[in-house]
């Protein structure tokens, strides 16, 4: 088998699915098993009072792939665990950034915030907000949110994709890169965060 021959044999081997090459009358099968992609789930958005401990993380925190799996949590300040589920008490609002790491090093990252507020703001009754549909892809819509509110789309490194204030319309546009976003919504009595699926 000359090299060229050779040299194209190891470049299918590299793609998925099943292939069959022929050489001097003879065929080669190959079957190449590829694994669901790799899913970080860094659990739900949580809305908590200070001194409260909450735990973060999904069930199960990773999914697909090929096991084992490392994971990596983080905030701002650094990194913060190495467990599936971390328990944290921040003092502050804080996003937090769960980074996974499968045995045929594929990666895949996810976010969550815990938004911390004063106990007396948890207590009062309030209509939840709706977003929807989610996931989502172009636009989506918010009710019931108070005219004037401050509305934040966040993306899963916890970067600013952009701030707007609420006014008449209740429509709002989503970047074309899919992944999980978070939609923060703020008006002067309340924060509320809620996670998004962009296709």
């Amino acid at each position: 088998m000359n090299n060229l021959v050779k040299q194209f044999i190891l470049i299918l081997l590299c793609l998925p699915g099943f292939l069959a090459i022929l050489e001097a009358q003879t065929i080669i099968e190959v079957a190449v098993e590829q694994p669901d992609s790799l899913v970080a789930d860094a659990g739900e958005d949580q809305v908590i009072t200070s001194d409260t401990t909450v735990t973060l993380g999904g069930d199960p925190a990773a999914r697909g792939g090929k096991g084992p799996y490392w994971y990596e949590w983080s905030n701002q300040e650094g990194i913060i665990g190495y467990l599936p589920n971390m328990a944290v008490s921040p003092s502050s609002s804080t996003d937090y950034t769960l980074a996974i790491t499968d045995r045929n090093l594929c990666t895949a990252i996810d976010s969550v915030r815990v938004e911390v507020q004063a106990s007396g703001m948890l207590s009062r009754e309030k209509t939840p907000i709706l977003i929807y549909p989610n996931p989502v892809s172009g636009q989506f819509t918010i009710e019931r949110a108070t005219k004037g509110s401050n509305i934040s789309l966040i993306d899963a490194t916890g970067k600013l994709v952009w701030e707007k204030v609420l006014k008449g319309t209740s429509m709002f546009s989503v970047p074309e890169a899919p992944g999980i976003y978070v939609v923060l919504v703020r008006d002067m009595e309340d924060v509320t965060t809620h996670k998004i699926q962009v296709e």
